[in-house]
């Protein structure tokens, strides 16, 4: 288990080494989630990370056209 978590922590520090930073979270919003922007709200063409209780999840690009 310990191995496992240091895992989990290597893979947080390498996408914040490549400047992966806090953007916003998801909220409950009336009958569901809502994203709320901290920063980069009109940012285009970016990659982006959902993060859960400290484990990464998913790595994606979003493209505008």
């Amino acid at each position: 288990m310990v191995a496992q978590v240091e895992n989990v922590a290597d893979k947080l520090h390498r996408i914040q080494s490549i400047g992966f930073t806090r953007a916003g979270c998801w909220k409950l919003s009336g009958s569901g989630l809502a994203f709320e922007f901290d920063v980069y709200a009109g940012a285009r063409n970016v990659f982006y990370a959902f993060v859960v209780a400290g484990e990464l999840m998913y790595v994606g690009r979003q493209l505008s056209p």
